[in-house]
C-alpha cells in the first residue's frame, strides 16, 4: 500500500482549498496539471480520477492524496459521474518520503515528528474531517494570515493520521520494541554465558516481567527464554568439549552449572 511519511518539523505549506459539487451525472474531471499536493475528500457519489497511470475510484467517505510526480503532472476523469468533495492542496518544506506501508521503514517510522498517511484509505469520522475544512474554507474568507492558515491545513493532515494509520503504527512500533527486546537480551546473553543466567535475573536487570520476556522470546522464536538459555549453554559446551582440553565437570562449572549431574542430562 502507498503511504506518504510527512514532516511536520514546520507546518505544511496551504496553497489554496475548496468544495466541489458536480453540476449533473454527467460531469467529468477535466484533465489539469497537478503542481503540488492534492487532497481530495469525498462527501458523495464516486469520483473516477486517472493520475499517473492509475485509475481510481474514490467513494464518499474516501480521501486520496495525490503527489505531484508523475511525469505528465495531469489528472483527469476517465467517467462521467455525480459527486462531491473538499479538495485541499498544499505544499511540504520539511520533506515528504514515499512508502511501502505494508513493509514499512522501521527507522523512519520512529520520528515522531511527522505523520504517515495511506494515499488512500476510508474515514471512520469524515464529519471530523469535513469540519476541519469548513474551519480552514471559513478562515480563508475572513482573511487569516498565511501562518494561520498553514497550521489549520496541518491540523487536517493529523486527524487524517489520527483516524486512518495511528493504530497500526503503534502496532509495528510494539513489534519494532519487541524485537528490540530480543536482540539486546540476546547480546546479554551471549556476553554473560559463562554466568549462571535464570530468567527472574535477567528480566530484573532490564526490567522487565520474568513472563512477559518468555513470551516475546517465544513469539519471536518458537521458544520459551529458559529454553533459549539452555541452547546457548549446550551450544558453547559443544564448542568446548571440540576445542579445548577442558573435562565435562570442568565445562559444567565454566557454564555455571551447580550440579555436574544436571549438566550432563542437559
Amino acid at each position: 500500500m502507498l503511504g506518504y511519511h510527512i514532516s511536520l518539523l514546520s507546518p505544511i505549506i496551504y496553497e489554496y482549498t475548496g468544495k466541489f459539487q458536480a453540476p449533473s451525472e454527467d460531469w467529468k474531471h477535466e484533465k489539469m496539471p497537478l503542481m503540488n499536493y492534492e487532497l481530495i475528500v469525498m462527501t458523495e457519489g464516486y469520483l473516477y480520477l486517472s493520475y499517473a497511470n492509475k485509475n481510481y475510484v474514490v467513494e464518499a467517505g474516501e480521501y486520496l492524496l495525490l503527489s505531484p510526480s508523475s511525469p505528465d503532472n495531469c489528472r483527469q476523469g476517465f467517467k462521467s459521474s455525480y459527486c462531491s468533495f473538499y479538495w485541499l492542496h498544499f505544499t511540504v518544506d520539511s520533506g515528504v518520503t514515499t512508502m511501502d506501508l505494508s513493509n514499512p521503514d522501521l527507522e523512519l517510522i520512529k520520528n515522531e515528528n511527522a505523520v504517515i498517511l495511506p494515499a488512500r484509505a476510508m474515514l471512520p469520522y469524515l464529519d471530523k474531517i469535513i469540519v476541519l475544512m469548513k474551519q480552514l474554507q471559513d478562515s480563508i474568507r475572513s482573511g487569516c494570515g498565511a501562518l494561520s492558515s498553514n497550521y489549520m491545513a496541518t491540523t487536517v493532515l493529523c486527524e487524517l493520521y489520527e483516524q486512518t494509520f495511528k493504530e497500526k503504527l503503534e502496532h509495528i512500533k510494539g513489534e519494532y520494541s519487541k524485537k528490540q527486546i530480543y536482540y539486546d537480551i540476546v547480546d546479554y546473553i551471549n556476553e554473560n554465558i559463562y554466568q549462571k543466567l535464570k530468567v527472574v535475573n535477567i528480566a530484573e536487570q532490564f526490567g522487565y516481567n520474568a513472563k512477559y520476556l518468555s513470551h516475546v522470546f517465544h513469539s519471536i522464536t518458537g521458544t520459551s527464554l529458559k529454553q533459549f538459555i539452555l541452547q546457548k549453554k549446550v551450544a558453547e559446551a559443544n564448542f568446548m568439549l571440540m576445542d579445548t582440553n577442558k573435562t565435562i565437570r570442568e565445562i559444567s562449572a565454566c557454564l555455571g552449572f551447580t550440579d555436574y549431574h544436571n549438566f550432563m542430562k542437559t
